[in-house]
């Protein structure tokens, strides 16, 4: 009998001494102070890459046809205002040697770019927006191209579709300004 009270107490000794509590440690909530989403912000860094074509518009004179790259990185002020500095690579497809006193089809824009929405993009998906570039373009002259166009998608993430006009001095046979009208499609965030 002694054996069996003996056992029993050693079975409830290791039963009570697996039984004790224990301290759990649950994790903490992480502390989001210095985060903020990229997607909500109104202001601070934006960039911008778009692809243009466009042809000149010279009347009975041939026409040069443009095509292009570019990339604007800058500071968003908000909706309304953001500016940057733009950079570029342009081919001239159609004409070049028979309008430019060059060989070379490439030239390289660089500019300031000043744009903007007409509307707030808060409660909308869809908004229309100006744009200014002024500048250079390595190889030719002076740039300058206002365009208006529509934003497709959130504040900081948007495809563009736009329309422009461009004047640019060129190095040419016949006259040393051409303009453009400018089909842009871009992507913002």
């Amino acid at each position: 009998m002694k054996k069996i009270i003996l056992s029993f107490c050693l079975v409830m000794y290791a039963i009570i001494g697996q039984a004790q509590e224990r301290i759990i440690k649950m994790p903490e909530t992480p502390k989001l102070s210095n985060y903020s989403e990229f997607l909500l912000r109104k202001s601070g860094y934006w960039c911008t890459a778009d692809l243009t074509i466009g042809p000149s518009l010279a009347f009975r004179r041939r026409n040069l046809l443009t095509a292009g790259i570019n990339f604007v990185n800058g500071y968003r002020f908000d909706d309304y205002l953001r500016v940057g500095i733009g950079v570029g690579v342009q081919y001239h497809v159609a004409n070049n040697n028979a309008i430019r006193n060059t060989d070379i089809k490439w030239t390289m824009p660089i500019y300031l770019n000043a744009r903007g929405n007409f509307v707030s993009q808060d409660l909308r998906e869809i908004v229309p927006f100006w744009s200014v570039d002024v500048g250079g373009v390595i190889r030719d002259g002076f740039m300058f191209t206002p365009s208006i166009g529509v934003r497709i998608g959130e504040q900081r993430s948007a495809f563009l579709v736009g329309l422009g006009y461009s004047m640019r001095t060129i190095d040419a046979i016949d006259t040393k300004t051409r303009n453009y009208i400018v089909f842009k499609l871009g992507y913002e965030y």
